[in-house]
């Protein structure tokens, strides 16, 4: 992975390539096994608790850029943390309340990694993956005070990256006291128990 990574360019054989190895590595190095990747045609990325991880499939002679690469990077780490923290049985019920659990449970996930340390430059590869994500989001988004987009809004927030997004008049401290209530989370009957109180 590092041979390609410092490239502005490479095919998209090579991307799978690449990320399959960098997944395999860092799942032996996070201590979890059997962890096998699947490349289909969906927007951002998945994993279950047996470790298949489902990335977005790109075609050989496609030309990927080093952007769209550590977006790869990002996913992968993101998807093996919650194969490492998250317990896949705990759900809210509801979509909406699932929606404001994924938020939670993606702070929390990151930053307990950053925390202990787990990898080299896991907060520079999850901060470029998420600023990456928020500038689309800006683009296609109309209306941030939209409940349907305070989801989204909360796990942007919750990570404390620095990367904003605008906040619907109110969220702030709803938002502010989850995030403060995430670093006190053991696992993700915690995380629950926060996205519901939001």
């Amino acid at each position: 992975m590092s041979t390609i990574i410092n490239r502005r360019t490479v095919r998209g054989w090579e991307l799978r390539q690449g990320v399959e190895q960098f997944a395999h590595q860092t799942a032996n190095h996070l201590g979890l096994s059997g962890s096998s990747i699947r490349w289909k045609p969906i927007p951002t990325a998945a994993i279950n608790g047996k470790g298949t991880m489902i990335l977005a499939a790109v075609k050989d002679d496609a030309v990927i850029s080093r952007a769209t690469l550590v977006r790869y990077v990002g996913f992968v780490l993101h998807e093996l943390l919650h194969r490492k923290y998250s317990r896949f049985d705990v759900n809210g019920g509801d979509h909406y309340l699932a929606r404001l659990h994924n938020a939670v449970e993606d702070a929390w996930i990151e930053r307990r990694a950053i925390a202990e340390g787990l990898t080299g430059n896991i907060k520079g590869v999850l901060t470029e993956l998420l600023q990456q994500i928020v500038d689309e989001s800006i683009a296609q988004v109309n209306d941030w005070s939209d409940p349907g987009v305070y989801p989204f809004a909360l796990a942007v927030y919750a990570r404390g990256y620095g990367v904003q997004v605008p906040l619907a008049q109110g969220l702030e401290p709803i938002f502010a006291e989850a995030t403060r209530r995430i670093d006190a989370c053991k696992h993700s009957i915690d995380t629950l128990r926060v996205a519901e109180c939001v």
